[in-house]
């Protein structure tokens, strides 16, 4: 909506959120005033918050600024809320462009094309997730439940295995990595069978 409004703000006309995120019908927003203006949202100030976020009308209420990232991150929850998957990871990646550093935002792009079953580039988000910070456990999760779905198994019980290595109570990687494993012996012994 920030967009939006900045695009109206320069253009002296209206403009459609509908052409600038994919999946999202909206109402012609009028033009706002400059760019001093734009506020981030008070409603929505963490994460948690943003998941409770039922629809893109509460959000319309705020100027977003869209060269705040914190904003597409919380516009992008409120979509993927929606099960909007195309507009919310339009959101994650904008966030991304504004601040590449985050481990976090592509640990959650990965998730939402996961969703959708882009194995490839879910498997290249989490992998930029682990560069950034290696330290977490979920992130190395996130990247073995891909490769498990890309019948990698190798690499799926590599990756699980370092999640369970930082994080030993990680219950679901451990139930994973014997799915894994177990999925692994099967193809192995189907191979033979051959």
């Amino acid at each position: 909506t920030g967009i939006a409004a900045n695009k109206s703000i320069a253009s002296g006309q209206t403009v459609k959120i509908a052409d600038l995120v994919p999946g999202i019908v909206r109402p012609d927003y009028p033009a706002m005033p400059g760019r001093d203006s734009a506020v981030t949202l008070p409603m929505c100030a963490t994460w948690h918050q943003a998941r409770h976020v039922t629809n893109v009308e509460k959000l319309s209420k705020h100027k977003l600024d869209p060269g705040s990232a914190r904003n597409q991150r919380i516009l992008g929850l409120a979509l993927l809320k929606m099960n909007r998957l195309e507009a919310a990871a339009s959101c994650l990646r904008r966030r991304i462009e504004i601040e590449p550093n985050h481990a976090e935002w592509h640990n959650e792009l990965g998730e939402i094309l996961l969703q959708q079953q882009n194995t490839a580039e879910a498997l290249d988000a989490f992998q930029r997730a682990i560069e950034l910070d290696p330290e977490v456990a979920l992130y190395h999760y996130n990247l073995g439940v891909t490769y498990k779905k890309c019948k990698r198994y190798d690499e799926a019980t590599a990756a699980l295995s370092t999640a369970i290595d930082l994080k030993t109570t990680y219950v679901a990687a451990y139930k994973q990595l014997m799915a894994v494993t177990l999925l692994g012996f099967i193809m192995k012994g189907l191979r033979r069978i051959s």
